[in-house]
């Protein structure tokens, strides 16, 4: 049996278009992460959603994090395809930075949190 661990699974900023085009979106947005969490048994820490792009703060297995995204990326394209906008989330890739130590855990959360305000 594998040791859960934390990692930032985070997404590259589509740079030429928005993802999350209103309050309705990001409130669906915010369902769909919630069941994704629900269903790959992984911990949410922080996140935040941009207009572009995603930052999580997860704990978990690797796998279940990368499926948990997944998942969120699935319930988006269902959506969007019924909306014309499926290929822009086609374009969303996570990436994700495994985390070490308590230290690097402490900033990785206050960067996703501080992340949307300094954006702003």
């Amino acid at each position: 049996m594998q040791a859960q661990s934390f990692f930032h699974l985070h997404t590259t900023p589509i740079e030429d278009d928005i993802v999350i085009r209103s309050e309705k979106e990001y409130s669906l947005v915010n369902n769909m992460i919630a069941i994704a969490a629900v269903r790959a048994g992984c911990k949410i820490l922080a996140y935040a959603i941009m207009s572009n792009h995603f930052h999580f703060i997860l704990e978990g297995l690797r796998e279940d994090c990368l499926a948990f995204f997944e998942d969120i990326k699935t319930q988006m394209m269902h959506y969007f395809m019924r909306h014309g906008r499926g290929m822009v989330i086609k374009r969303i890739q996570p990436g994700m930075t495994p985390i070490q130590t308590l230290k690097q855990l402490l900033n990785e959360i206050a960067y996703v949190i501080r992340n949307p305000f300094v954006v702003r």
